[in-house]
């Protein structure tokens, strides 16, 4: 064969390799992006069935927030119901509202006080009877 043929054929089977190799990576991207697509598909399908689901949520928190929110309102006007009959049960009955927490007493000076300024039922040993004496007749 000449010279010229030959390295027409070498250059051909150059190519016919290169060519080859070239179809094998093709071949490889086209079966990752096929798994690529698979995934992407299997992910769209399962971001399908995630909103299905996040929508029926959606209607369930909104029927138990109307629920909540009607609790709320019927507490309410319950509160303010109570809160009238019992006022108006105390107007009925005369109810006097008395703490069970001991009045604070006005600062006073210390200083002993003798027998005679003492008013009458007051023990000066025992402040509880004074503040007895003074509720039975304030009431």
């Amino acid at each position: 064969m000449k010279s010229e043929g030959r390295h027409e054929v070498e250059a051909a089977r150059k190519r016919l390799v290169a060519a080859q190799s070239q179809g094998t990576s093709a071949f490889k991207a086209m079966e990752v992006a096929e798994q690529i697509m698979n995934d992407a598909n299997a992910t769209m399908e399962t971001a399908k069935r995630m909103l299905e689901l996040a929508r029926k949520s959606m209607v369930t928190a909104k029927t138990n927030k109307s629920a909540a929110q009607a609790q709320v309102d019927s507490s309410k006007r319950e509160i303010e119901e109570a809160e009238k009959s019992l006022k108006e049960a105390e107007t009925r009955w005369e109810v006097v509202e008395i703490s069970d927490e001991p009045e604070e007493l006005p600062s006073r000076k210390k200083r002993k006080p003798s027998r005679d300024s003492a008013p009458r039922g007051i023990d000066e040993n025992n402040d509880d009877t004074a503040r007895e004496s003074e509720a039975s007749s304030s009431a």
